[in-house]
Order: C-alpha cells, then structure tokens, then sequence
C-alpha cells in the first residue's frame, strides 16, 4: 500500500494576486490525484491545511493558495528549495470518467474553487473534452483575476465575471451560469462546482430548476483530513435512513457531492 505521507520540494512559488500564490512542487512516485482531491500540507502550526490539487504531472504538482490565516500565510513565504510534508491525495474527487465524450460540460467556480476546476478543464482537455467545456469563473474585480490565458486556452467556452464589472460578465459567477444557460441551444449533462457555500447553493438550485445534475466540491474546514476526527460533518438526504439523511465526512466521502443531497445547515 502506497504511503499517504510525501515530502514535498518547493520549485516555484508565483504571486497571482495580492493575497493567491501558486506553490510548484517537485515529486517522486506520487499518485495522480483525481480532480476534486487535495492534500493535507504541514504548516508550523498544529493542524495541516487542506489544499485541492491545480494541476499535476509525473514531475511537479501545483497547489493554489490564498492567504487567510496564519497557516496559508506560512505556506505563501515559502522559498524554492524548502520542503514540505503533505498527506494524500484524499478524498472523493470530481465524477466524470463515465461521461461521454460528447456531453456538454460546465464547471462553475470562485475564490480558491477556481483551482480544483483548472484541474478538471486540464484533465478534460486531455481526455479530448474540449470542444464541450464552458467554464464559469467569478473573480472580486479584474485587478484581482488571474490564469486568463491559461483558462481561456483549456476550452472553447469561457465566461469571466466580476461584481465590478471590466471581464466578460458583471455579477457573480452563478448569475454568469444562469445567463449563458439561457443562451445556449445544448442543456449540460453536468454542471461541475466548486467554491464558496453562497455560490454553490445558487448553482445547485439553478441545476435543479433546470433539471442538471451538479457536482459539488465543499471547501469544509477540516481537522486531520482522513476521516478519523469527524470534524468535517456533512449531512446527506438519504431516504433509506430512519431520519431520512445520513452524516459522512467531508474528507472521506467527499468533498465532491451530489449537489441535491446537500443538506445546508
């Protein structure tokens, strides 16, 4: 059984914006996550923080951070040539392997959930998706955006957007979906959605009055990450249970969920 436990060296550390760094990892022999999985990265304080995968290949990994506490902000000093432990890849990722190549895709993310959804693009172009892809991704203002290129070059389709206004579309990011869904003539198999819980409540309930299923990632925080603490709680309509929902972690069963299952608490 392979080890969960990697010791990670720094290559790249890029400044995307004022408070969003992209760490570049050097790596040996670890498993290919699935889009949606992240790893638990050691920080000098106690508990690991749970960043999802942006993008990896047999030599490097990139994780997408944004800097909101004590341990991000360890993370964002980080020089090449430091090292770093970090456990995975964990959990449940993003379901699409089973897909047809011709289904018509969206993914629809904000804040550090644009990250996780770069992975998922990337893997979809490699598996010849890409004529089929829209991405929806809502940014604070065009001064705090970043990957443009890079985003605009893993699919045909690609809506910005910003409350302030000045990319492709003003508003958030759900309102962009439900714009462009008006729009065009082929309905999305899947709508695929990672970000802040206000945005996927909208997307989920915009899939549902349209009748497309959603694939939500969470970003629950979390303790230990491999299911041991239950600190990650997420409850789940299930009809089969007595009480009508059963509970599961978000770290082990998730984060990637059924949108209509999602009980909101």
């Amino acid at each position: 059984m392979a080890s969960l436990e990697h010791s990670l060296i720094l290559e790249k550390n890029e400044k995307l914006s004022m408070d969003v760094h992209v760490l570049t990892f050097a790596t040996q022999d670890i498993p290919r996550a699935i889009p949606g999985q992240f790893f638990q990265l050691k920080t000098p304080f106690f508990l690991r923080r749970p960043i999802g995968v942006m993008q990896q290949n047999e030599s490097s990994i990139s994780f997408g951070v944004r800097i909101v506490g004590k341990g991000t902000a360890a993370l964002g000093k980080m020089q090449p040539g430091d090292q770093l432990s970090a456990l995975g890849p964990l959990g449940r990722g993003f379901n699409f392997r089973h897909l047809s190549k011709k289904d018509s895709l969206v993914l629809v993310g904000g804040g550090t959930g644009i990250f996780p959804l770069f992975y998922l693009a990337k893997s979809l172009q490699e598996d010849s998706y890409q004529q089929d892809v829209c991405q929806i991704y809502g940014f604070r203002s065009p001064e705090e955006s970043y990957l443009i290129d890079e985003i605009r070059n893993l699919s045909t389709k690609s809506i910005l957007s910003s409350d302030a206004g000045g990319l492709d579309f003003q508003g958030h990011s759900a309102a962009a979906l439900d714009a462009f869904l008006n729009e065009t003539k082929e309905k999305p198999r899947v709508i695929f959605s990672c970000g802040p819980e206000a945005m996927l409540k909208a997307v989920i309930e915009i899939g549902k009055n349209r009748g497309i299923s959603v694939q939500a990632s969470l970003e629950t925080r979390m303790g230990c990450g491999i299911g041991l603490c239950r600190g990650c709680s997420v409850d789940l309509i299930d009809e089969k249970e007595q009480a009508g929902f059963r509970r599961v972690r978000c770290c082990k069963e998730g984060p990637v969920f059924p949108g209509e299952k999602i009980i909101w608490r």
